[in-house]
């Protein structure tokens, strides 16, 4: 996905703003990304008559990057 030794969310690769900050994406950055694949992934659902694919909200509030990584290192 990423070439070898690089970062697989790294700022080189997905900042489209190139700020000049190095390393990976900062935690606002990548919460702000879950939050917009959350939004397309419900208006894909919705759009292609998928209701049982939707995400409902959270109980406990956005998905942060924090919980993110537990949901991928379990997958």
């Amino acid at each position: 996905m990423v070439p070898p030794g690089e970062l697989l969310l790294s700022t080189s690769h997905h900042d489209a703003h190139q700020r000049g900050h190095q390393g990976s994406l900062t935690n606002t950055s990548l919460a702000n990304r879950i939050r917009r694949l959350v939004a397309w992934i419900n208006q894909e659902a919705t759009t292609q008559d998928l209701p049982g694919q939707t995400i409902p909200a959270d109980p406990h509030g956005p998905i942060s990057p924090s919980r993110w990584r537990r949901t991928l290192a379990c997958a």
